[in-house]
């Protein structure tokens, strides 16, 4: 059976990336949850997918340009703020294993920063994009458990291999559609675990148990 991840919290129940929905999902008991990070204008890293703040929240314009203080005044439709990444950690932590999907570059001293702060590196999974990423992510901390992210497609599924290899990374974070016996295989032969996303439906997460992935990602964890 694959272990359960709870993607962005429980975002049937709150809105993704926020300290509820990370909240929410602890009542499913999870393996992991896992959430995005980015970094503010002023070097705060906070919680939230896209690039912009515009499609979940009140607010208007790019992360990265935003002082924490200016994210902060953008809320979710339920009126909470932009968590920063240390909040959800210690909201998380002894009660989940953590997935932190690292959207930025050149954040990983930041991140590694907290997790260490924290003291949860040893129970949570980062995900990076690119070999520059990974391998920084082994450099500062080399316990740290490293994931390829952006397995999109069957086209870049030999060179995700590739990255993991080269970088010490362990698991590959692969889109469940794209998944196969095949692929499988390969991973297995290579000692690569597969985290497939996100999976919310009843007929996929069978599809996954008979393929034999290791973790599925998924909205739905009353579902799944």
């Amino acid at each position: 059976m694959y272990l359960r991840i709870a993607h962005r919290g429980a975002p049937h129940l709150a809105p993704e990336n926020s300290l509820k929905s990370f909240e929410a999902s602890l009542a499913f008991s999870p393996d992991m949850v896992e959430m995005d990070v980015r970094v503010s204008r002023d070097g705060h890293v906070v919680v939230m997918h896209d690039q912009t703040v515009d499609r979940m929240t009140t607010g208007r314009g790019k992360v990265i340009l935003k002082t924490l203080a200016q994210l902060r005044a953008c809320r979710f439709g339920n009126g909470e703020h932009i968590p920063t990444m240390a909040e959800a950690v210690d909201l998380l932590k002894g009660k989940a294993e953590l997935k932190v999907d690292v959207k930025d570059v050149g954040i990983e001293d930041l991140v590694v920063g907290e997790l260490r702060r924290a003291g949860v590196v040893r129970c949570t999974i980062v995900i990076a994009y690119g070999r520059k990423a990974l391998a920084a992510f082994k450099d500062l901390c080399p316990s740290l458990r490293t994931e390829v992210g952006g397995v999109f497609s069957g086209r870049n599924r030999d060179p995700a291999i590739a990255d993991a290899l080269q970088t010490g990374a362990t698991v590959l974070s692969t889109r469940y559609k794209i998944v196969t016996p095949d692929f499988v295989k390969e991973c297995r032969a290579n000692g690569l675990a597969i985290h497939a996303w996100t999976v919310n439906d009843r007929k996929a997460a069978a599809r996954m148990t008979d393929l034999g992935v290791d973790a599925v990602a998924t909205d739905r964890l009353d579902i799944v």
